[in-house]
């Protein structure tokens, strides 16, 4: 958690880039409980982040955050909804493989960029 959370701020990586092939592969956790766990931290993680940010700058338009809620909130939902039943209709070596497939694609656009 630490080392993750320490890598994702060093380098502005999203949480799950980090945790989930540290799970995987530090842990032995299977790909599904492993993103799994990585979204919930995630959400937890940044929604605490965000307010305590928010809140110390006194920045904090809560009129207007609980409206952008309101709006962003169904589409955010849909699709999770969605991503979760692509999620367990694959087999577990292809939803790895296609992770795999993400981080690749990302990484090489990070090296020619």
């Amino acid at each position: 958690g630490l080392a993750a959370g320490l890598v994702a701020g060093l380098f502005g990586l999203g949480g799950g880039v980090v945790a989930v092939p540290a799970q995987r592969f530090l842990l032995g956790t299977e790909i599904r409980r492993a993103i799994a766990a990585s979204s919930l931290l995630i959400v937890c993680i940044c929604a605490f982040s965000a307010v305590m940010k928010f809140t110390a700058a006194r920045d904090l338009d809560v009129p207007a955050a609980l409206a952008a809620a309101c709006w962003l909130a169904p589409a955010a939902a849909a699709g999770s909804f969605l991503g979760v039943r692509l999620n367990v209709s694959l087999a577990a070596p292809a939803l790895t493989r296609l992770f795999g497939a993400l981080l690749l694609a990302e990484g090489i656009r990070w090296v020619v960029s």
